[in-house]
């Protein structure tokens, strides 16, 4: 009975590390693609990012104190819009205005922006 019990908690926690060790499905260069399309269609400033090695976009919109103001009120009330999807490695930064929404469909448009939601939820 020891040993069955020692086994259950070694099970309990071996088992979360090993689902967490798993690698997420990669972006595939289709979904990449697209995503890339919708950005490009945009009228505003941005910039996006896939794993730290493919840029597109202005990337002077990522200095330190732009990067800073992503991330604060005081970026978003100046018009930034950030967003980061670790799952894929991909993030962006849009400067959509001082004063206008900062939702997906405000930038994007409602279309695009269902197009890139229904992307992303492929890789949660």
């Amino acid at each position: 009975m020891k040993k069955l019990i020692i086994l259950s908690v070694v099970v309990l926690f071996a088992l979360p590390t090993t689902l967490l060790a798993q690698k997420k499905r990669p972006l595939s260069d289709k979904d990449k693609q697209s995503i890339v399309e919708i950005f490009k269609q945009l009228r505003v400033s941005y910039y996006l990012e896939f794993n730290g090695t493919e840029y597109y976009g202005k990337k002077e919109l990522m200095t330190p104190v732009m990067f800073d103001a992503c991330h604060n009120k005081s970026g978003q009330a100046a018009g930034y819009f950030f967003r980061y999807h670790p799952e894929i490695r991909m993030w962006y930064a849009i400067l959509n205005g001082a004063g206008i929404p900062q939702t997906e469909e405000d930038v994007f448009g409602k279309t695009d922006a269902a197009k890139l939601g229904s992307i992303l939820k492929k890789y949660d």
